[in-house]
């Protein structure tokens, strides 16, 4: 193989494609502007991220590198190092022969797959046999090389656009969805429970973004609780594109003890009816529309249904639960996709939305009567105001 060196990084996306003339140009402006960001956090040169319609183009000495970081921004649906070249049919051929050269190994077997965007004197298809004729006839014998249009062992890709032309082999999958926080701002409740951090993901993959707020009760969880909030904010991290990133720490002690004193059987559903209403509190001074929890069914819908109905008698705002199809084994899965650690809570068993107890009993006139004996409103507005920040890094390049 020899040596090449690629100009360029693609920048692929679909689902703002779909949207309306002026949505598209507001989320490709800040898709585009995101990625930039996301470059300058990972001390990643480039000259300029440049959006076309359908396309983002990063010039970029390290088109490697800011391809693997432009595929971790929220709205990307893939990204690719690549040869930009001009759209004349004798300078792709050229050009593809020596991706070709630099790319496939002996006995490899190959495919060219094409597309135009406006007018060329040539067909997709035009250019998938001569760039495939071009390649064969200067390495076929050299490499041994055998074309498998049904399932081949490389591809080389070529875009004909309207002013260039690109060529690549490597495709980076993105995470797809909508740009960070396109869709406002939505408070998320963060636990040492994986899943937790899974359904922020979710809703940051739709465009909203996280204030994240976290509940600490040292004594009743102990210290290990916020280290490993602090981690799952940190696997969150690398797909912000912005420096800001801050966890808000609330003490929850008080409101635990005070619970838990006056009737333990109810602690479980007040203690979660708490945190929700705490979230609201911050989304109303923040301005942020909806809250996500990490709910799911488990092994009960019934039980899951009456805590989301407990829950929803007390939010003042839309209250998003996007785990609640999923299994856990697929949970499990994507989690592992994402990213995020599998953390361990045996030892410190904290407060999370996926804990169901016995709801059947429970009605909301009696949580209320509960919440009012220990006046949980000032208790949780002293929690509110003695709550802590904590900035979270970017990871180091």
């Amino acid at each position: 193989m020899t040596k090449l060196d690629f100009n360029i990084a693609l920048v692929a996306y679909s689902e703002i494609a779909l949207k309306s003339e002026p949505v598209r140009r507001r989320l490709e402006s800040l898709l585009a502007g995101q990625i930039g960001s996301a470059l300058r956090m990972r001390e990643i040169p480039f000259q300029k991220v440049h959006r076309t319609h359908g396309r983002i183009y990063i010039f970029t000495p390290n088109p490697v590198d800011a391809a693997a970081v432009a595929a971790q921004v929220f709205g990307v649906q893939y990204t690719a190092p690549a040869l930009q070249v001009s759209t004349t049919l004798g300078d792709i051929k050229k050009s593809a022969v020596k991706v070709a050269e630099a790319t496939l190994s002996e006995g490899q077997s190959f495919a060219v797959r094409a597309r135009r965007v406006g007018e060329h004197p040539y067909t997709s298809r035009d250019l998938c046999v001569e760039v495939g004729n071009a390649v064969l006839r200067h390495l076929g014998k050299k490499l041994a090389l055998k074309v498998s249009l049904n399932r081949p062992e490389a591809v080389i890709y070529i875009e004909a656009r309207e002013r260039n032309a690109y060529i690549y082999t490597q495709i980076l999958r993105g995470v797809g969805g909508l740009p960070f926080g396109s869709q406002g701002k939505i408070v998320a409740l963060l636990s040492s429970e994986t899943s937790s951090a899974l359904a922020t993901w979710l809703m940051m993959k739709r465009g909203t973004c996280p204030l994240i707020l976290s509940l600490d009760a040292p004594t009743h969880w102990g210290d290990k609780h916020r280290g490993t909030v602090l981690q799952l904010a940190g696997a969150l991290r690398r797909y912000i594109p912005y420096r800001n990133f801050k966890v808000e720490i609330v003490p929850f002690d008080s409101i635990i003890e005070a619970v838990e004193k006056a009737n333990r059987g109810l602690s479980l559903a007040v203690q979660q009816r708490a945190a929700v209403q705490m979230a609201c509190e911050v989304a109303k001074a923040e301005g942020a529309l909806g809250l996500v929890v990490d709910a799911t069914f488990g092994s009960s819908a019934p039980q899951a249904l009456k805590m989301l109905s407990l829950l929803t008698q007390v939010s003042e705002r839309p209250l998003f639960h996007p785990l609640i199809g999923f299994q856990d084994d697929e949970l499990k899965k994507l989690a592992e996709r994402v990213g995020l650690p599998e953390v361990s809570t045996t030892d410190h068993n904290p407060l999370t939305f996926r804990m169901l107890g016995d709801y059947g009993l429970v009605k909301s006139s009696e949580a209320e009567r509960l919440e009012g004996k220990v006046g949980l409103k000032a208790k949780l507005r002293e929690a509110l105001n003695n709550r802590t920040a904590v900035k979270v890094q970017p990871e180091p390049s």
